[in-house]
């Protein structure tokens, strides 16, 4: 090969790397980011919580008439509870399989 040819394989690697090491900040485009720059909120045990989530959780009455939700929070704020499903009758020793938590948008960021 000659000259010119080498001379142009070598700026193209420069340019490669130089891309490289102006852009390497784009990783805070991701979710990993969040975390490390403390938007999320201080919980319980030094636990960073999500700043915002959604879960599902069937809310009964007394008669065992439930309904499905889905449960919007902003760290232990409800933003959003919307039904999924239509009203349904359980059996009386009916529980909820996801383990529903009284509180909507608990502390530790699971329902």
């Amino acid at each position: 090969m000659n000259k010119s040819v080498w001379i142009l394989i070598l700026a193209l690697v420069m340019i490669s790397f130089g891309i490289g090491y102006f852009f390497k900040d784009l990783a805070s485009l991701t979710g990993v980011n969040i975390k490390s720059t403390g938007l999320a909120i201080q919980g319980i045990d030094d636990e960073l919580l999500p700043i915002s989530y959604s879960w599902t959780t069937a809310l009964c009455g007394n008669n065992n008439k439930c309904l499905d939700v889905l449960v919007s929070c902003n760290g232990t704020s409800i933003m959003n509870v919307t039904p999924i499903s239509k009203l349904v009758e359980h059996e009386d020793d009916w529980k909820d399989p996801r383990g529903g938590n009284p509180d909507l948008c608990p502390k530790n960021g699971k329902g």
